[in-house]
């Protein structure tokens, strides 16, 4: 496996492949870049297809050269009562099964106790080993200032643009003014771990570009001549590893990347597993499969359940919650990547990357 630095080296707008409406007061804002985008930004740089992929996932670049890598803070970890930060826990409900997602059995029993009503989630990312660090916890709930949490302004500002659209003579159309939200990166990379069907390379092993194995490549993305560079990483990070134990059976599921399932939001879990609960984002559209033909841009939409989504499972014992983790960690199945729930082109272009952890109910 080897980690990838994509860099943008202007502003970049992505869309969510959705339809907009111009005119006067029309806005749209630029998502951050989906798994499939950066899959064909990876794709074109190694000049080929690749087994699979993790990612993206946000990093700060030092002056140094330093990364820290991010992922997206833990649905569970909410603010209450100003700078207050816990987490929510489902409430033991005994006899009572789940068909689906029961965000309503969720509670902030620290914040509860303390007299706090409300609390909201916590809109940041956080690096990879403060989530190593709440898989491992069930208690966990120190978010500390500094380098080890940041946000997507730090990374990407937005910055705003107006647009215009023209005929083919190159006459501005009526009516076709519309503001966009583009984002800049000021100290901020994408991180992508690949597996390009052999073992680690090294940086100069890899080859980006052409047979020459060049340190970097430009891809263009999007229009305009906007170009972003990408890299082989001689210090890659390393996402959080399974757990050696999972007490009383309790698998906690973190989301490191947006996740496409058939059964929706409901992830697929194996036989005497039960969903006790679980805290969503907003969801997300994707837009897949883009191809041109007779002029018109062809796309499938999907609705995504967002990264940073959390799952509490119940398995009927430790033994069976550590078994399950290990065929997600170590899968025989050929098809599926590990740390996914499913197989196909969707899991291995990155989408629904996995980790785990514990969790307990609400005391």
């Amino acid at each position: 496996m080897t980690w990838f630095s994509i860099t943008p080296h202007d502003t970049f707008l992505v869309r969510d492949g959705r339809t907009f409406v111009t005119g006067e007061g029309a806005v749209f804002d630029s998502v951050m870049p989906q798994p499939s985008t950066m899959g064909g930004i990876l794709g074109s740089a190694i000049g080929g297809r690749f087994g699979w992929m993790r990612g993206p996932f946000a990093a700060w670049r030092y002056a140094n050269g330093r990364r820290i890598t991010y992922l997206p803070m833990p649905r569970d970890v909410v603010r209450a009562g100003g700078n207050l930060v816990t987490r929510v826990r489902p409430v033991h409900q005994p006899g009572q099964t789940t068909s689906g997602l029961v965000g309503e059995w969720l509670t902030d029993v620290d914040a509860r106790r303390r007299g706090v009503d409300g609390w909201e989630h916590v809109p940041e990312l956080a690096s990879i080993e403060l989530i190593a660090s709440y898989l491992h916890d069930p208690d966990w709930a120190h978010v500390p200032r500094g380098p080890q949490r940041a946000t997507l302004e730090e990374l990407f500002p937005e910055e705003r643009r107006i647009g215009i659209a023209r005929d083919d003579d190159g006459t501005v159309k009526q009516g076709y003014l519309y503001q966009t939200t583009h984002r800049r990166p000021r100290d901020g990379v994408f991180m992508i771990e690949a597996d390009l069907g052999r073992e680690r390379l090294e940086p100069t092993q890899v080859p980006i570009g052409s047979a020459r194995r060049r340190a970097e490549v430009q891809v263009p993305i999007g229009s305009a001549g906007r170009r972003v560079a990408v890299a082989a990483v001689s210090d890659p990070p390393e996402l959080p590893g399974p757990l050696d134990h999972y007490p009383k059976g309790r698998v906690l599921l973190y989301l490191a990347t947006p996740a496409i399932w058939s059964g929706g939001a409901h992830p697929p879990l194996p036989d005497g597993a039960e969903l006790v609960g679980s805290v969503l984002g907003p969801v997300e559209t994707v837009a897949m499969g883009a191809n041109h033909q007779n002029g018109i841009d062809q796309t499938s939409l999907r609705w995504a359940v967002p990264a940073g989504s959390v799952f509490f499972v119940q398995f009927p014992d430790a033994d069976t919650a550590g078994a399950w983790v290990h065929d997600l960690t170590n899968p025989q199945d050929e098809g599926r990547p590990a740390l996914t729930l499913t197989s196909g082109d969707i899991a291995s272009t990155g989408f629904g990357v996995v980790l785990t952890g514990t969790w307990r109910y609400a005391e």
